[in-house]
């Protein structure tokens, strides 16, 4: 019920904690207004700056929850639900490291508490860091097993390692809890495709993401990724779906890959040589020289096309595609000298059939 005007401190308190054993907007109204009487005391209290933190946590206001929390564990150190919703709060607002170290200073007093070892699995496995999830992981399931969301943490992590058999029970479990849920349809497209190569059904969860969350770049790229393999109107489809990702964020090299594989099979070389440089822009790490090299020659531009040749025949000497690039450039330099005395030097040793084939040619283009 409302609180009472006249209602002593205690009494205010005891109305305000009633949000610890309910969740309906009446109770948290309740509490709020119990807790609006109890400033007027003017009583330090952090019981009331924790509860009011519930009430934040659960209407969203994470950042204000935070703050609430941690003011209650600073005032408390013995107020446990103010350390574990600050890291559930820390966890919400993307900071999950935070999370991690809060916990982790906390172990002396708390490690062995179910919440805690429920939160550190969490915030673990949210800042990247597997291996130290699992044995936290593994205690949350053994104590209960129908644990939806460490369930999905879990199979997540097998995708991971790539043990898609094991995965696949755990999917099963938390698709009767939740079948919509954006990482379990994920997982489940990632799944089909990257453990059975079934290409239908991992087109099916993606698809069916792409519906409720249509923007979802992950999905969108790993949809697209399946689909450059397909027929015609499927790789128009996965030149759309990275377009859209990449008007989302123009630097995203998955998207950028995907757009370069398109480019290129319709031999669009303008297209695919303003790609190609954006791509390089964005992933400094891209080294697929091979592409590279063809994209800048078909295009006309003979001497970055050289220079990728130099570059690629330098980092693997050995590469017999490396040695063809390079005295292609150098015929598209006229230096047919130079040509000349590669082909004939590398006929004279081994290679493989299509090796020495293009040799060949490549010889008949340089007879005078």
């Amino acid at each position: 019920d409302p609180p009472r005007e006249d209602a002593d401190p205690l009494e205010l308190l005891a109305l305000a904690s009633s949000v610890f054993r309910g969740e309906s907007r009446e109770t948290a109204r309740a509490a709020g207004q119990a807790l609006d009487l109890f400033a007027r005391t003017g009583i330090p209290s952090p019981l009331a700056d924790c509860i009011r933190g519930v009430i934040a946590e659960r209407s969203g206001d994470f950042g204000t929850a935070e703050r609430l929390y941690s003011a209650a564990y600073d005032a408390a150190s013995d107020c446990y639900p103010a350390l574990f919703g600050r890291a559930r709060s820390l966890e919400s607002l993307g900071r999950a490291e935070e999370a991690v170290d809060l916990l982790a200073a906390a172990k002396a007093e708390y490690g062995s508490d179910f919440d805690w070892v429920r939160l550190m699995a969490i915030a673990l496995y949210d800042s990247g860091r597997y291996e130290e999830a699992n044995p936290y992981v593994t205690q949350v399931l053994l104590r209960d097993p129908l644990d939806s969301r460490i369930l999905l943490l879990r199979a997540d992590m097998l995708v991971r390692a790539g043990e898609y058999r094991q995965a696949i029970p755990l999917l099963d479990a938390y698709g009767a809890v939740d079948s919509s849920d954006r990482r379990y349809l994920l997982l489940r497209g990632r799944t089909a495709w990257e453990g059975s190569r079934n290409r239908e059904e991992a087109l099916r969860y993606l698809r069916k993401l792409l519906s409720i969350y249509p923007d979802d770049v992950e999905a969108s790229l790993a949809a697209a990724r399946i689909l450059t393999g397909g027929s015609v109107s499927e790789r128009n489809e996965a030149y759309a779906l990275a377009e859209r990702v990449s008007a989302l964020d123009p630097k995203d090299s998955g998207a950028l890959r995907v757009l370069l594989a398109e480019d290129v099979r319709r031999k669009d070389w303008a297209s695919a040589v303003a790609c190609l440089e954006r791509l390089r822009a964005a992933d400094p790490q891209y080294q697929d020289r091979g592409t590279m090299h063809m994209v800048y020659r078909s295009a006309g531009k003979y001497e970055d096309a050289y220079r990728v040749a130099v570059e690629w025949r330098s980092a693997a000497p050995e590469s017999e595609e490396a040695q063809i690039a390079y005295i292609r450039s150098l015929i598209d330099r006229k230096d047919a000298v130079s040509a000349r005395d590669l082909v004939a030097r590398a006929l004279t040793g081994k290679g493989s059939s299509k090796f020495r084939s293009n040799l060949y040619y490549l010889q008949s283009l340089l007879q005078p």
